[in-house]
């Protein structure tokens, strides 16, 4: 199964442990970045990369705050395309 490369921001890293219900792998990543600051690589195969994806657009769609989906989305969208400038193509 490929894996995704992607980097995240701290506010990035923070918005996924809050509205990305990161599975173990990603969790203990984010862990180990807290403390670090800029962008961040990690990397997901893409079955938990699709799940990331699809738990950021349950926090979309259930989200009441504006300001909080603008932001989700900015994540969603960023995270889309630094997946496809690896060659990503799935999205379940």
């Amino acid at each position: 199964m490929k894996t995704i490369p992607f980097a995240l921001s701290p506010e990035q890293r923070e918005l996924v442990v809050k509205h990305g219900y990161p599975f173990e792998e990603l969790a203990a990543q984010l862990k180990a970045a807290e403390r670090q600051k800029g962008e961040v690589s990690f990397a997901l195969n893409e079955f938990y990369f699709d799940q990331l994806l699809g738990d950021l657009a349950r926090s979309i769609n259930h989200s009441r705050s504006n300001a909080l989906i603008e932001r989700l989305n900015d994540l969603y969208e960023d995270l889309l395309s630094q997946a496809w400038e690896s060659g990503y193509t799935s999205m379940s």
